[in-house]
């Protein structure tokens, strides 16, 4: 059985097949188990997730203070997100590139597999497979809610507030608290064993 979910107002709604449905009504069908007893060895990985990657807008780093990130800038290389790793914390990526043989295994939880350019909310929205049973049920628990975008930048100081120029994609990784409070990441398919 899967199902397909739908965040609503940060719940989760279930939307079974017409036939699963008709069928548990008839009673040919029976439930493997219900929500409250859902335990994270039930369902198989990877786990399909999508949500907001990165909204452009005005973000404090301790280098700089507040800091732009414009949607211009994003447009240019939202693309190049597509295939980056998911990782389990910022650092994980960082500590990979200076010295990977120290890095633990876990540390990669996920890849994602397709970005768009979401015109109507100007931002950039994601589409990711997830590949770590743990971490795929606390998504489904909502126990983790965002993700956050790793990059590395040039610094255009000419105005008023600095702004991030010259964006180049590294990684994203599972946050509870993201500097973007629109970065986030919900279960879109979820298949039971």
């Amino acid at each position: 059985m899967s199902i397909n979910f739908h965040a609503l107002e940060g719940l989760h709604y279930a939307y079974i097949s017409r036939y699963v449905l008709s069928n548990l009504n008839k009673g040919t069908v029976k439930p493997i188990t219900t929500f409250a007893e859902f335990k994270s060895d039930d369902f198989k990985l990877p786990v399909k997730v999508s949500g907001r990657l990165v909204t452009p807008g005005v973000y404090f780093e301790p280098a700089y203070g507040q800091i732009e990130t414009s949607a211009e800038e994003l447009k240019k290389v939202f693309h190049l997100w597509e295939g980056k790793d998911i990782f389990n914390y910022h650092d994980g990526f960082w500590q990979m590139v200076d010295s990977p043989s120290t890095v633990p295994s876990n540390v990669v939880v996920g890849r994602i597999l397709k970005t768009l350019w979401n015109s109507g909310a100007n931002a950039v929205d994601y589409f990711a497979d997830i590949y770590d049973r743990d971490v795929a049920y606390k998504i489904y628990t909502r126990s983790i809610k965002h993700i956050s975008v790793g990059f590395e930048n040039d610094v255009n100081m000419d105005g008023t507030i600095p702004r991030k120029i010259d964006l180049e994609p590294r990684e994203a990784s599972l946050v509870y608290r993201p500097k973007d409070k629109q970065a986030t990441v919900e279960i879109n398919h979820m298949e039971f064993n």
